[in-house]
């Protein structure tokens, strides 16, 4: 009787000291598992903010680049509008299709006796209304006898020599033009036979050179200049 009770609790004795052992087993367990969760979540978390921060990095570069083509095309723009500036004022040599109008006073001998040969001859006017006449009909840069004009070029008669932007010339005279050919030629061949008796030869042009305003020219510009668009 006594040898059954003392193994009772022999085995009473085992089991309450196992106890103990599986728990703290148990709670380690449990312990490593919740922070193993608490890391996937702050990698998560960190997941997030990269991909956040990524969004906002995508979000900057388009707008950068938004902002670098429009700077792109203004600055096109401005360089057009500058080139176009360049030109209107005589700055720049250009090269392109054209027309030569070589303007010469009428022979004496064709001038009836008794009649002012002044008449006959080419004068500044003449000039001035055959050089408004190719602008308005779409003139891109105009010269007479290698001196190219600008808005304030002047054409002033000086006895039996004209005065052109800074030279004196005697006939001929040769205006140099460029721009679309049919307008200018429609606008010559109106003008010309407004004046009396003067000579005259209209000579097309697939490119001819257009130098640059005197002031502007370099030393040794030659033909080649920039197309005439």
């Amino acid at each position: 009787m006594r040898a059954w009770k003392a193994a009772l609790l022999l085995v009473i004795g085992l089991g309450l000291g196992l106890f103990p052992a599986i728990f703290l087993g148990n709670s380690r367990a449990g312990k490593a598992e919740a922070e193993l969760l608490r890391e996937i979540e702050r990698q998560e978390g960190r997941q997030r903010l990269l991909r956040e921060e990524e969004g906002r990095l995508e979000r900057w570069l388009e707008l950068a680049e938004q902002e670098a083509a429009a700077e792109t095309d203004l600055s096109a723009a401005l360089r057009a509008r500058e080139q176009e500036a360049e030109e209107a004022a005589g700055m720049r040599g250009l090269t392109g299709p054209g027309l030569e109008l070589e303007l010469d006073d009428a022979p004496r001998e064709r001038i009836p006796a008794g009649i002012d040969y002044a008449y006959f001859m080419v004068h500044d006017r003449d000039l001035l209304y055959i050089v408004n006449e190719l602008r308005a009909a779409g003139a891109k840069a105009i010269a007479i006898n290698g001196e190219r004009l600008t808005a304030t070029s002047p054409i002033i008669c000086r006895g039996p020599t004209i005065y052109i932007a800074r030279n004196s010339f005697a006939p001929p005279y040769v205006v140099s033009v460029l721009g679309e050919q049919e307008a200018l030629l429609r606008a010559a061949r109106e003008a010309i036979p407004r004046f009396m008796g003067i000579s005259y030869t209209i000579r097309v042009q697939e490119a001819l050179f257009m130098p640059s305003a005197r002031g502007f020219r370099p030393v040794a510009e030659g033909p080649g200049g920039r197309a005439a668009e």
